[in-house]
């Protein structure tokens, strides 16, 4: 589990870096759509999300879960992420 919390805060370190929303003091924003009219994230903010998160985190999302819309909100690349460490770990 604490290697979950070191990935939570890494992720909304990168989200912060790469949006400016901190989820931690906002997290009514959690389960927003990035690209929705709330929180307005460009695309090219999510390549670069993609990106930083697999570099780290050192787990590599699938390409499925992006393809199938599944990236789009924090609490769902969070459950990826959790998901695909567990994968990892196995």
């Amino acid at each position: 589990m604490d290697e979950y919390k070191g990935n939570r805060d890494k992720i909304n370190d990168i989200f912060r870096l790469r949006t400016g929303i901190d989820f931690e003091e906002n997290p009514e924003l959690k389960s927003e759509k990035l690209m929705g009219i709330k929180l307005n994230v460009p695309v090219r903010a999510l390549v670069l999300l993609l990106l930083d998160i697999e570099k780290e985190t050192g787990i590599k999302i699938p390409e499925e879960e992006v393809l199938n819309n599944n990236f789009d909100s924090y609490i769902h690349i969070l459950r990826i992420v959790e998901a695909a460490g567990e994968y990892k770990n196995k």
